[in-house]
């Protein structure tokens, strides 16, 4: 016992000296540092149990994270002053950021510096992703667990390539894995903070207007019953019935800007002709205002609810200006701004005219918001650019626009077309931002033109007024791939191939279960790029006969070619999957390896098609047999169920889950049950929805076939019959499915590790005959 009393009496002055991890951070420098320094005490005792003190005085005692650089944290500068590190080298108001480690004396000093706050955050997050092997995802973040984390021997330093660096939130609606609509706060809070930790700078709401109307003018547009459809509600997408009454969808953008600024991101705020199919004038407005509205000689907008106001009437643009005013004081930020123009409208007949009122309109929105805000720095979307557009048409745009003020944004600097940044004047003479953008009608699932992405961002990289790297997926989180991707070449495009972003994703994504995905990704990434010129998916395969699926006359053998010659490895990958866990314990492969399933079962489900099309063609020129069609359907059936079972096995793919989960966040208009089935039942949105092909897609397949077998049994009348002979079968199947009550829609089977099994090993299957058949 004395010895015990001996030895506590030596060594307890030695605890008491011990240097003490202490948090420093700037006081009263702005709410991102306080931000900052609370999310290294939240990760340092998330790694390793321990809660280190904040504070904002020094002693000379305690071995410190300094969060800050000397332009905020007086203790940095002091450092400076008294010899002990030599200045900073990061750039004042820029995501330049240091980790710097110091030795002071007995104690240890971490220094996070950033030219601004938004930097310092960054700083944060990448040390625990050095030092406590973290990893951050859209899902969820990976933290191992850690007695202590070295704070000593860090000297790094990093600038991003990109000024600007973000993603664009879109409107539609179905999933609510996909579709931001239906994210909730807690969604949000972690969406944002996934941004941050991914160094992104930028995010864009294209959600709608929740309720600015209502705010911009209160004694003309009231709020509508949330207990019934809008008035203005359309058919398909256009049915803009909100499932959260608009008073809680008014608040609950106002606490995800609030968030996001408090984060230091940027959101571009809308202005100018900014009636779309998305943003429609409300019915009050229309009946009470009587707007007047620009000709317009095409483009789709027939409503009076998506149409133009005239904005050559001074009263008509200072309507419009009340919105973006209304949206800066209620919500925004009068810093950054947006304008699509008057984008996928054609508004004379004449191309000249019509390119005549497009200048004016850019130069009328422009000079108008210089006027509200002098200081405004403008982005201007090359949507229109794109879309209707000759590449010797945009440099006449350019002569009117200020470069120190203007920045173009190319949404489609990935597309195929030429139509983009490189053939309109831009490179080395005009600031713009490179756009990738994954349409949801064309790009629902794991896909990107990574080989024309490699060759223009090179050119983009190298070009001093290239000032920024955006993603817009129409379907947030579809493309795990291009997640990691991505945000990775928006801070530095070194990295221009996929398959180190896939290799990336496995090791700090899945861990121990690393070397299975790997095997998975390793078969997969060869199969989805460059991907065919035949884009078409979901959305096109089942909904229009007349878009090809049957008795058309597209080219379906060479189709079938590129297909088949993409996707040898289609069955061996399966097998892969079947080998991966699927466990609750293990999210991120469960979700990722469904992910990597449907992508290519969509794949297959065009060769199905193919196959079937050519035996319905080589039946009708006298070349094949009943039996043969019969086969081929048989087996595009079969690749339709195996793709439902795909989807089943997780509530990533269910509205109706979708539709329970809006309630636990606030109460759901009871229409909106009806317009989640509108808004997904369409050409253009239909994508990965397990009741679409439960209650639509088959009931589809059964219709067509009892129509099919009808035809091969009267072979002369087939003959003369085209795709319009199969249009009633799909109006009776939308029709029903639409009037199919969503809570009558039965749950998916049981997700359990066997059935997945069993699934996966079908999938291989289905793929070795559809792929057999092709040869």
């Amino acid at each position: 016992m004395r010895t015990l009393f001996f030895l506590l009496f030596c060594f307890t002055p030695l605890f008491l000296n011990a240097a003490e991890l202490k948090i420093l951070k700037p006081d009263d420098r702005g709410k991102t540092y306080d931000i900052a320094a609370a999310e290294f005490q939240k990760y340092y005792k998330l790694c390793t149990g321990k809660e280190l003190p904040i504070i904002t005085e020094p002693n000379d005692a305690d071995s410190l994270v300094v969060i800050g650089s000397d332009a905020v944290n007086r203790f940095c500068r002091d450092c400076i002053e008294q010899k002990k590190m030599e200045p900073f080298q990061i750039r004042t108001g820029t995501d330049d950021y240091e980790l710097r480690s110091l030795k002071d004396g007995s104690r240890d000093l971490l220094f996070l510096a950033g030219g601004r706050g938004r930097s310092a955050l960054y700083a944060v997050y990448h040390f625990f992703e050095k030092q406590g092997n973290c990893s951050y995802f859209w899902d969820g973040d990976v933290i191992p667990k850690s007695e202590t984390l070295d704070i000593t021997g860090l000297n790094i330093k990093e600038s991003p390539r990109f000024e600007y660096r973000g993603l664009r939130y879109f409107a539609h609606r179905s999933l609510h894995r996909f579709q931001a609509e239906h994210w909730g706060p807690k969604d949000w809070e972690q969406e944002i903070d996934w941004i941050v930790k991914k160094r992104l700078n930028v995010f864009m709401l294209r959600i709608g207007m929740d309720d600015i109307f209502q705010k911009a003018f209160p004694d003309i547009v009231p709020y509508p019953d949330n207990d019934k459809p809008i008035p203005e509600a359309g058919e398909g997408y256009d049915d803009r019935t909100p499932s959260w009454s608009l008073k809680y969808r008014g608040e609950l953008r106002k606490h995800i800007l609030q968030y996001a600024f408090d984060r230091e991101l940027m959101h571009p705020e809308d202005f100018g002709t900014m009636t779309h199919w998305y943003s429609r004038t409300p019915m009050a407005f229309l009946e009470k205002v009587k707007p007047e509205f620009l000709a317009q000689s095409g483009g789709g907008y027939k409503e009076q609810t998506g149409l133009v106001w005239d904005i050559r009437n001074d009263k008509m643009l200072d309507l419009y200006f009340k919105l973006t005013k209304t949206h800066v004081e209620e919500y925004g930020k009068p810093e950054l701004f947006h304008t699509i123009g008057l984008a996928e409208r054609r508004m004379f007949k004449d191309k000249k005219d019509n390119l005549e009122i497009k200048l004016y309109t850019y130069r009328r929105l422009i000079a108008k918001l210089l006027q509200e805000y002098p200081n405004a720095k403008i982005l201007l979307a090359g949507w229109d650019f794109f879309s209707e557009w000759t590449p010797d048409e945009v440099p006449q745009l350019l002569k009117e626009l200020n470069p120190e003020n203007t920045i173009i944004w190319d949404y489609e600097a990935d597309s195929t077309s030429e139509r983009n940044f490189t053939n309109w004047n831009l490179v080395g003479k005009f600031p713009y931002i490179f756009g990738i953008f994954e349409a949801l009608e064309a790009s629902a699932d794991i896909r990107a033109n990574y080989d024309i992405i490699a060759k223009r961002i090179d050119i983009a990289a190298k070009d001093p007024l290239c000032k920024g790297y955006i993603f817009w997926p129409e379907m947030s989180h579809a493309d795990i791939l291009m997640l990691e991707y991505f945000p990775h070449n928006a801070w530095n495009p070194d990295e221009p191939e996929p398959l180190p972003a896939a290799e990336r994703l496995c090791k700090t994504r899945y861990r121990s279960d690393a070397d299975v995905m790997l095997k998975a990704w390793k078969l997969f990434v060869p199969m989805t790029y460059p991907y065919p010129g035949e884009w078409f998916n979901v959305s096109g395969l089942w909904h229009y006969p007349a878009a090809g699926v049957f008795f058309s006359q597209r080219d379906w053998a060479a189709t079938r070619k590129i297909y088949a010659d993409k996707l040898p490895a289609v069955s061996e990958m399966y097998k892969v999957l079947a080998d991966a866990p699927f466990a609750d314990d293990k999210p991120f492969v469960k979700r990722d390896a469904l992910d990597l399933a449907r992508t290519i079962a969509g794949r297959m489900t065009v060769l199905a098609v193919c196959h079937l099309n050519i035996a319905l063609k080589n039946w009708k020129d006298g070349k094949a047999t009943e039996d043969d069609v019969r086969r081929e359907f048989a087996a595009y059936q079969k690749q339709l169920e195996t793709f439902r079972d795909i989807l089943s096995l997780h509530p990533d793919y269910s509205m109706t889950e979708t539709f329970e989960g809006l309630k636990t966040v606030n109460e759901v208009n009871p229409c909106f049950a009806k317009t989640l089935l509108n808004n997904a039942g369409n050409g253009y949105c239909a994508s990965f929805q397990y009741e679409m092909f439960e209650y639509f897609y088959l009931p589809l397949a059964q219709r067509y076939k009892a129509a099919v077998e009808s035809l091969l049994t009267s072979p002369n009348e087939a003959k003369k019959i085209d795709t319009a002979a199969l249009a009633p079968q799909f109006t009776e199947a939308r029709t029903a499915f639409l009037n199919t009550p969503l809570a009558e829609m039965k749950a998916a089977p049981e997700r359990t590790a066997e059935r997945y099994k069993a699934v996966m090993l079908q999938a291989a299957s289905s793929a070795e005959t559809l792929l057999n058949a092709a040869k």
